[in-house]
């Protein structure tokens, strides 16, 4: 009895294949990126490079938003709202936490918020991450977390409205 013909399986591409609309160059150059919030359109990147806030432009891995009072400032954490028209970027401070609130694309600060008693960031264990900002879905609250105590199991949680600072 013949051998049933064997189904031609499809060409597996690689793993590590880019995306047809990604090329080498479109790869920002950083110098020890933390933490990243892609905007919502993918267009911009917003990296915190070597503890400063920079933006790359994603297709073409060039630095973008040059010359405005949110590039270059002092971060640690980023987050970007669901609308695309506001960044945070939060610094730890000695007992406290500043966040910085920004407009897109002008790039200008809207407002700078002090949390008081803010303590340390928790990322989990190894292998697992936990954000640490995050906006609301409509982008008019901007929630971050932080462990005043590392040996507590406590954590706080902010709540900051956008518009007002509070």
């Amino acid at each position: 009895m013949p051998k049933p013909a064997a189904a031609k399986r499809p060409k597996v591409k690689s793993p590590f294949a880019l995306h047809p609309a990604v090329t080498p160059r479109s790869n920002p150059s950083t110098a020890r990126a933390r933490a990243l919030a892609l905007s919502p359109d993918g267009a911009l990147l917003l990296v915190v490079d070597d503890g400063r806030a920079r933006f790359f432009d994603t297709r073409t891995g060039e630095p973008a938003l040059q010359g405005t009072a949110l590039d270059g400032r002092e971060a640690e954490h980023v987050a970007w709202s669901p609308r695309g028209d506001a960044v945070a970027l939060l610094r730890r401070e000695e007992r406290s936490a500043s966040v910085t609130l920004g407009d897109l694309p002008s790039g200008a600060v809207r407002r700078e918020v002090c949390l008081q008693e803010f303590g340390t960031f928790s990322h989990g264990g190894p292998g697992s991450t936990a954000a640490v900002m995050a906006f609301g879905g409509d982008g008019a609250t901007l929630w971050a977390r932080s462990v005043p105590d590392i040996f507590k199991r406590d954590s706080f949680v902010w709540r900051v409205d956008v518009a007002s600072g509070e």
